[in-house]
């Protein structure tokens, strides 16, 4: 144990001596025995406590130096014993003796009791939770303690006091923070504190870490060629809170070494990173994992070069807390392939951070070339394609036919590869020698070289020739079809050639003591640039050339076609691209007519330029040409072959030509002669308003001016050419030509190029070509002569105006003219055609639509006359008024008439109104909104008349509709005011022995203020004498149901338009009807009278209805409002009746009901029609007893509401059948017939009432049920198979003549396999085809019943379906052969079915395939 726990003391030779213990005084003074038995049981208080005690103390102070280490010792494990340190030096032998005892008791309690294990990635937080049982009947308090080297990275976050509660458990939590990639140990020390007198035993736990997975921070990925170098900016955070010197550290391999981990961790976590370890190389930390490769296998023993390709020029990086900076990698690769590196930045106090890089190495950069002086050896510092301006390409030159032997010089030394090992040395070097051999120029110098590659050489020699003089190199060439180079080759090795390499690669001299020679064929197989890649490897190093062959063929490089219309160039630029690092000198020839370019381009190195190319034909034609491209650089050849196609020229201008019609206008026309001949052109034209001379002479490169007369006979706008065709001179002019007319000495031109020649100088072989042509194109604007005449039209809009032209035809032919009307409003004949000496009246028509002040013409063009036409001056005014007829309507009341609007035009009219009496006439329009009246359409506005006088009055008025298009559009409206007559019956009821009210609304219809008495009546005379006297009191019986609520009956101040509700209360006492009358006399408020026209009233007795003075003004005005009063029985408590049928179905049933309280004997004239339809009841029937009596009873069914009506009135029919009346008694009782035929299921209530004809109104409940119907029919659908769709369709109409809309679904309780489609829609009326209805079907399971009730649902109707779905059908499989064996009769075998079951009774035991051999099947008991 001394040795484990002094070992640092080892080397020095002051580890203890052992010894025997024979007291208990001297052998513990130097506190190394006790250290010694602490440390077997605690071994984490080495580091922390022992290893800092005197081993050979000698001393007294050593000595207590020594016990104070050992009590802390004491008092870090919590141990309960007070000891001091000078106890310990100065010992007492029985204290010392109990101090041994005590250990002996309590050191076993520290050994761990179990490890727990804290696994979890880098710079994660992971928490594990320890629990703790108390088997006793009493608390237990625990102190807990993390103690260890390693201690603080661990901590407790819920306290370090933990309490178990009797007969239950507890849990410490402890937290780790990964920091390191090592394993971090701890121990977890729970000490017993006595609170109860209960003390457990001391508990201890190792703690221990293990990271499972490494995240990288950052990852960055580069790729560089061998032997470059590439500097790499890695972007490093710091997560801590503080500033921290990180150490910087690099691991390389060949395989990713975290994903490598990461996937062995999982397998086996013990030897979790065994591979990521490192070391310090010189100073500089970076380290080469190259064991392995990607698959973890050894590493090939052709792999001899081991070199670092990761440098970092930095050893520490300090980075702020929270923040970041950059640091610089290095990679030099020496091999093709990919490499890693791990980027590790460690502090032993704080953590460590990962980092990954990966880098991929390409070929090397091309390097110089030579070979044997040829003729064909073009250059050898070429530029080839995609590669730098400075990389070294050997080029040669051939014929496409050919095939070419050369030799080629190999360099010996590989100088990228030379150069990159200086580099890593430079890299290695420290700075005094990297200052120190700058200054001394060798930092280039072979032996620096030499000593980095036996760095990197392995224990395996490369594969070389005896005596390792030549090393084995195999040759791959891009292109093995055409370039054809020994696979193999051997190249020296000499220590010479490192001398002065850096030299020798700035001059590019390669003499034949420094290279190779290796023979070289090509064969081309076509024309163009071959560019070969060349590379050399062996384990040693890789080389790349670059070779290139340009083959020229006899052939054109390709065919270029031009076109272009003639007298215009066209000009294609042919793309040439100098890669090389020579100027080019290009000679070009052309060959051909109308080809054009230059003889001599330049085209400097790198660049890109084109040449341009020109055609320009003179005519229409096709030539044929070629394009010869001599490089006089390096002597190739380009050649191309060229095709043009002259089109027809373009116009040589466009000519505007303005003048005007019946007018003879001249235009010169100067026309050129591009070619170097005299031509003597024809002149031919489309437009017969054109003429001039027939042939034109132009002189060679010149122009000739050329004259033109234009004589047009119609205005407008005419286009057309004119043609200058070039004639060969031996073709004379006829003199009487049929196709021309001559006028004036000149010829009009006609369109003809048939009898075009040939220019003379258009004599090429094989050449199509046209005469030479030019041409302009003409356009004609011909503007109108003076009118005939001006006239001036006036008329409104809406309206229509007739215009009248005289016009003749002095010819004896019939004329024909077409007649243009420029103008939005007029109308009528395009065509005419006038007979000879014929005068004739043309008419056109001006109706406007809009408002305004517009110039129209009439144009009258003929091929014989030419033109005449008129100007016309039309002025649209606003509408003329419309006057509506008189309406007329009695005073206190209203009444609509309406104006209508017609909009002819083709926009939208919005109208704003304006109505200049709102008080008598009130317009139905949105006064916020304009009105709209969209084109060519009509609408009526509702216009309202309430007169306020009687006669005429003041009831006149002017509504005027507003608009741009119209400016005012104006209606003249008048009504008169009539005498009132009696207002419509206004009825109430309510039961006997109850009381209801109304209103009766009243309105001051004039512009006075009034007074106004109210009186009510029910004597009919008294309204016969109203026109005679005032009554000044109710005139009304004591029998009378109906009384005045109204406090003042009489002297009603009512001002304009004022209002007066009139109470009126009912209350009957008996079943009769009641009559009365409620009459409003209005007379002035100053004791006026009205005065009215009386020859404009209807009335022609005014005196019945109102009081007339002597001097026919009236005096007073009274209105009358007839009151009717219906009685309601009380209703009896009995149940209602019900009415029960089966939807689809029709029941008649009887229904009794007893009228109490009537009163017979009153005729059945006592009600009129008009009073029966006030009532609301429908039918009517008289039941009579004998001649003398009769009593009318009136009857109907009443629904709760409107909907309930539209549902079921049409399935509810109500007759009555026969009366009885009980003489003594009075009750009548009534015999009804009720028919209910419903279509659908529905519940709903109504009421039965019956009105008499004497008064009173009885009402019985009754209830309607409609149950559900029968199915209408059985939908069988046939399975297609499991979660297979089966479908069965059918077409349903409805029952009326219209559609109607439908709903579909199904009941509840149906099967969801089912589906219906559409879920809602319209069916289609009877007599079609119908609206389609689908059902499907999906089985999800076998042996399942699958139904569902189907209901289609209109508003007036129902259907039900019962769907059930049938699997489908089995058919067993048959075996019919293709042939028949036998022509004879079938016979019928009788088949017997096994009973399985009874076989099996009957075998006597199991058989050998049985799990249980030999056992009996049944086992029988006696």
């Amino acid at each position: 144990m001394r040795s484990v726990v002094w070992s640092h003391c080892v080397r020095k030779g002051d580890l203890p001596s052992a010894r025997w213990i024979v007291n208990f005084d001297l052998d513990l003074v130097d506190g190394l025995v006790l250290a010694a038995v602490l440390a077997a049981y605690c071994p984490f208080l080495i580091s922390t406590h022992f290893q800092r005690m005197y081993t050979n103390a000698v001393s007294l102070e050593q000595c207590l130096h020594n016990s104070l280490i050992l009590a802390n010792a004491f008092q870090a494990l919590s141990l309960d014993i007070d000891v001091q340190a000078t106890e310990i030096s100065d010992p007492n032998p029985i204290l010392m003796l109990m101090l041994c005892v005590y250990l002996y008791e309590r050191l076993p309690q520290y050994l761990p009791k179990k490890t727990v294990h804290f696994i979890g990635s880098l710079h994660d937080t992971v928490v594990k939770q320890v629990r703790l049982r108390n088997p006793s009947v009493k608390p237990l308090v625990y102190q807990a303690t993390i103690v260890g080297r390693e201690s603080a990275h661990f901590s407790l976050p819920k306290g370090d006091t933990v309490t178990v509660p009797p007969k239950g458990q507890a849990d410490v939590t402890v937290l780790f923070n990964s920091s390191f990639l090592r394993p971090m140990e701890a121990m977890l020390l729970l000490t017993s504190r006595s609170t109860s007198g209960a003390l457990g035993a001391t508990l201890t736990f190792s703690l221990r870490s293990q990271v499972n997975n490494i995240v990288p921070r950052g990852t960055i990925k580069c790729r560089s060629p061998c032997y470059e170098l590439k500097k790499i900016t890695l972007k490093v955070t710091n997560p801590f809170s503080k500033d921290v010197e990180f150490r910087v550290i690099l691991v390389e391999s060949r395989s990713n070494l975290l994903k490598q981990a990461n996937q062995d961790g999982e397998q086996n976590p013990d030897c979790k990173y065994s591979q990521l370890k490192f070391r310090s190389d010189s100073g500089k930390y970076n380290t080469s994992e190259d064991t392995t490769t990607d698959q973890g296998s050894p590493l090939d023993n052709d792999k001899t070069i081991n070199l670092n390709e990761f440098y970092s020029p930095v050893e520490t990086l300090l980075l702020k807390a929270r923040g970041y900076d950059h640091l610089e990698i290095h990679y030099l690769p020496f091999h093709l392939g990919k490499r890693y590196c791990t980027v590790l930045l460690v502090n032993d106090q704080v953590g460590e951070l990962v980092y990954s890089v990966g880098g991929t190495a390409g070929l090397p950069l091309p390097s110089l070339l030579g070979a044997r002086p040829s003729p064909y050896v073009v250059c050898i510092s070429s530029v080839a394609p995609g590669h730098r301006p400075d990389t070294p390409v050997l080029c040669f030159k051939c014929s496409a036919r050919s095939s070419l032997e050369e030799v080629l010089h190999v360099p010996v030394v590989n100088v990228s590869w030379e150069r990159a090992l200086a580099t890593v040395a430079q890299q290695q070097m420290s700075s005094v020698e990297f200052e120190r051999r700058k200054m001394t120029g060798t930092l280039d110098s072979s032996s620096v070289r030499a000593a980095v590659a036996a760095r990197g050489t392995q224990a395996q020699p490369l594969k070389s020739t005896v005596q390792n003089k030549a090393v084995e190199y195999t040759v791959e060439v891009s292109m093995p079809a055409h370039f054809h180079i020994p696979e193999k080759i051997f190249l020296p090795i000499s220590r010479e050639n490192r001398v002065n390499f850096h030299l020798r690669a700035q001059q590019a001299l390669l003499s034949d003591c420094d290279t190779v020679s290796i023979p070289l064929q090509f064969h081309p197989k076509m024309p163009g640039r071959y560019l070969c890649q060349v590379v050399i490897r062996s384990p040693r190093d890789v080389r790349v050339h670059l070779v290139e062959c340009v083959v020229h063929g006899e052939d054109t490089d390709g065919d270029l076609e031009f076109v272009a219309p003639a007298h215009q160039s066209v000009t294609q630029d042919i793309p040439l691209s100098n890669e090389t690092a020579q100027d080019w000198k290009l000679r070009g020839i052309v060959e051909g007519q109308g080809f054009h370019g230059p003889a001599v381009l330049y085209v400097r190195a790198g660049e890109r330029v084109g040449y341009p190319l020109m055609f320009r034909p003179i005519s229409e034609c096709v030539t044929m040409g070629k394009l010869t491209l001599r490089n006089e650089t390096d002597g190739t050849e380009h050649m191309f072959g060229l095709r043009g196609v002259g089109r027809r020229p373009l116009a040589v201008d466009h000519v505007i030509i303005d003048c005007q019609v019946r007018q003879i206008m001249q235009k010169v026309l100067m026309v050129p002669n591009y070619t170097q001949t005299r031509l003597m052109c024809k002149v031919v034209s489309d437009l017969s308003i054109v003429s001039g001379p027939p042939v034109l002479d132009i002189k060679p490169g010149h122009t000739a001016p050329y004259t033109i007369n234009i004589s047009p006979w119609k205005r407008g706008t005419h286009t057309g050419v004119i043609s200058f065709v070039a004639d060969d001179g031996k073709q004379q002019q006829p003199q009487n030509s049929d196709t021309g007319e001559e006028a004036d000495g000149e010829q009009v031109l006609q369109l003809s190029r048939g009898a075009a020649c040939t220019p003379a100088d258009s004599t090429a072989a094989g050449e199509n070509s046209k005469p030479y042509e030019v041409w302009f194109s003409l356009e004609v604007v011909c503007s109108p002569t003076q009118p005939v005449r001006v006239m001036t039209v006036q008329c409104a809009v809406q309206n229509t105006v007739s215009l009248e032209f005289p016009m003749s035809n002095p010819t004896k032919k019939n004329l024909h003219v077409d007649v243009s009307l420029m103008g939005r409003d007029l109308s009528g004949d395009k065509e005419l055609v006038i007979r000879p000496e014929e005068c004739f009246m043309y008419q056109a028509k001006f109706s406007p639509t809009l408002v305004g002040r517009k110039t129209a013409s009439v144009i009258f063009q003929s091929d014989a006359v030419g033109e005449f036409w008129y100007e016309l001056e039309l002025i649209a005014e606003e509408p003329s008024p419309t006057t509506i007829p008189a309406c007329k309507c009695e005073l206190g009341k209203w009444t609509r008439e309406f104006i209508p609007l017609d909009n002819p035009t083709d926009e939208t009219l919005e109208l704003e109104t304006v109505n200049h009496n709102p008080r008598n006439f009130y317009v139905e329009v949105d006064p916020k909104r304009p009105l709209l009246v969209a084109p060519h359409s009509s609408t009526r506005v509702l216009v309202q008349f309430r007169p306020s006088a009687l006669g005429k009055a003041n009831h006149t008025t002017c509504i005027t509709f507003k608009c741009p298009q119209l400016n005012e559009w104006k209606f003249y409206l008048s009504g008169a005011g009539l005498f009132p007559e009696p207002m419509a019956p206004l009825s109430m009821s309510t039961r006997v022995g109850t009381h209801s009210s109304v209103i009766v609304p009243f309105r001051n219809p004039t512009d006075d203020s009034v007074l106004v008495d109210v009186l009510l009546t029910d004597q009919e005379q008294t309204i016969c004498q109203l026109s005679h006297f005032v009554p000044r009191h109710p005139s009304v019986t004591e029998e009378s149901a109906f009384r005045f609520t109204l406090k003042q009956t009489q002297g009603i101040l009512l001002t304009p338009n004022a209002k007066l509700d009139i109470p009126l209360m009912f209350t009957p006492d008996s079943m009769k009807l009641y009559k009365a009358w409620v009459v409003v006399f209005m007379v002035k408020r100053d004791g006026g009278s009205w005065n009215v026209d009386l020859e404009d009233h209807i009335a022609t007795d005014l005196r019945s209805v109102c009081a007339v003075a002597e001097d026919g003004s009236i005096q007073r005005i009274h209105w009358v409002y007839p009151i009717h009063g219906i009685p309601e029985a009380v209703p009896s408590k009995t149940t209602p009746a019900v009415i029960r049928c089966q939807a689809r179905s029709r029941i008649e049933e009887r229904l009794e009901v007893l009228l109490t309280g009537c009163v017979p004997g009153l005729p059945s004239s006592s009600m009129t029609r008009e009073q029966s339809e006030a009532s609301g009841l429908q039918s009517e029937v008289q039941v009579t007893e004998g001649p003398a009596t009769a009593d009318e009873f009136l009857y109907e069914i009443q629904f709760e509401s409107d909907d309930a009506r539209a549902q079921l009135g049409p399935s509810v029919a109500l007759c009555l059948l026969g009366r009885e009346r009980d003489v003594q008694s009075g009750i009548v009782t009534l015999i009804f017939n009720i028919i209910f035929a419903p279509y659908k299921p529905l519940r709903c209530s109504a009421i039965l009432a019956v009105k008499c004809a004497t008064g009173g109104v009885w009402k019985f409940p009754i209830t309607l049920i409609s149950t559900e119907p029968e199915v209408d029919d059985v939908i069988n659908i046939e399975a297609a198979g499991l979660n297979k769709v089966s479908m069965v369709g059918f077409r349903l109409t409805s029952q009326t003549r219209y559609p109607e809309p439908f709903t579909a679904y199904f009941l509840p309780g149906s099967g969801q396999e089912f589906e219906v489609l559409p879920h809602s829609g319209e069916l289609l009326p009877v007599g079609s085809a119908g609206t389609l209805i689908t059902v499907s079907f999906t089985p999800g399971m076998y042996s399942k019943k699958h139904r569902a009730m189907l209901v289609i649902q209109t508003a007036d109707m129902q259907w039900t379906y019962e769907i059930r779905g049938v699997q489908q059908r089995y058919t067993p499989p048959s075996s019919q052969s293709s042939r028949a064996l036998s022509s004879g009769p079938v016979n019928a075998v009788t088949v017997r079915q096994r009973n399985f079951v009874r076989e099996n009774l009957q075998l006597p035991a199991t058989a050998v395939s049985s799990p249980i051999k030999g056992q009996p099947l049944v086992v029988r008991t006696k």
